[in-house]
């Protein structure tokens, strides 16, 4: 591949929650441009998702960028890791077998070199700590049940109660009856019981 100018240059950048910082998008383009800027390659188009994990593919953004790939539109895609791609191997490995059809390759600050082994190994990579990460949150998320918290989100018929505490941070996980909203829910089980 001629890699010049007129190589033809798509920017992927991605971030997994919206816990996450926004700018962590513009971090990743920044270090993307610069990487272009040091092979004197124009970027022709960039490609982002905001909040979406990597173990999915219906990403926005990169189903435009693999849509755009299976065109032959690109011969470098520049993205800051091979995970932002994605954390599943089967996705990881079809974009990255798609774009060598097409002649071109993915280029990351990490490695240049990513071949068909280095895409192996961190789609198994990316895999395991999606696997793990779960069994951790399933384990935290576990605790906070216990000690009578609720795991996340706000189930109808309650609100949540946040109360300062003393370092300056806020309670998590306490939940009170939300009254107007627990009286369709009771009627709901009401009307249940008798067969409606």
């Amino acid at each position: 591949m001629n890699q010049n100018a007129a190589t033809r240059v798509a920017i992927y950048a991605r971030y997994s929650t919206d816990m996450q910082s926004p700018m962590s998008v513009q971090d990743q383009l920044r270090l993307c441009r610069k990487i272009c800027d040091t092979n004197g390659w124009t970027v022709a188009e960039v490609f982002t998702d905001k909040a979406i994990t990597g173990k999915i593919d219906q990403r926005p953004g990169f189903e435009t960028l693999r849509n755009k790939v299976m065109a032959g539109a690109f011969d470098v895609v520049v993205t800051e890791s091979l995970d932002r791609l994605s954390r599943d191997p089967e996705h990881l490995n079809g974009f990255h077998k798609r774009l060598t059809f097409q002649g071109g390759k993915v280029i990351t600050a990490d490695n240049i070199n990513n071949d068909e082994t280095q895409i192996a190994l961190r789609g198994i990579i990316g895999s395991m700590f999606l696997k793990d990460l779960g069994a951790k949150s399933h384990r935290g998320q576990e605790g906070r049940v216990l000690n009578g918290k609720s795991a996340g989100g706000r189930s109808y018929g309650f609100r949540v109660d946040r109360q300062p505490l003393p370092d300056g941070t806020w309670t998590k996980g306490d939940l009170l009856i939300n009254d107007a909203e627990a009286c369709v829910v009771r009627r709901s089980f009401t009307d249940y019981s008798t067969g409606l």
